[in-house]
């Protein structure tokens, strides 16, 4: 896969994580305290002056997950690698250069469906990127939504 197919998926990752979203809306929030602090006073308002700054910390933290990303991704021997999946009522595998994954649909933590493919986790944080571009067509697509619904812990379809 490539560093382009691979980044829409870091960022449905991050939009699935309760963490990222709470650092998100704690630095709206500390970025908005600092004008609205300036209505009671300039000391007060020099006070809030580094919570501002705190917080437009926390809103880059997903810029700067998928900088390291990118930048962890550049030095991996699998980049540009293809990537063959195969979904059965049974489970999943995943084949490419060097390697071979299995799964029983039993062993997926989870299954998010999103509007460009699968992200598959195995684990709470662990992932794997099934894109719809590697499909054959959508019944093929449907089909995979169709047993991963009944046979995955958690299935969750979200529009974005």
């Amino acid at each position: 896969m490539s560093l382009e197919e691979m980044l829409p998926a870091v960022e449905k990752h991050l939009r699935q994580q309760p963490s990222f979203r709470i650092l998100r809306i704690t630095g709206i929030i500390f970025v908005l305290a600092v004008p609205v602090s300036g209505l009671f006073g300039t000391k007060i308002f020099v006070a809030v002056l580094p919570f501002g700054l705190l917080g437009l910390i926390l809103m880059g933290i997903p810029w700067f997950t998928k900088r390291t990303f990118r930048y962890q991704f550049g030095k991996s021997p699998h980049r540009d690698s293809e990537v063959a999946w195969s979904f059965t009522d049974e489970g999943l595998s995943a084949q490419g250069d060097g390697f071979t994954e299995s799964l029983s649909w039993s062993k997926v933590y989870r299954l998010v469906d999103t509007t460009d493919g699968f992200l598959i986790y195995p684990q709470a944080t662990m992932y794997y990127w099934a894109p719809f571009s590697g499909f054959g067509n959508n019944s093929e697509v449907e089909d995979v939504r169709q047993v991963a619904r009944s046979k995955v812990m958690t299935y969750k379809r979200v529009s974005f």
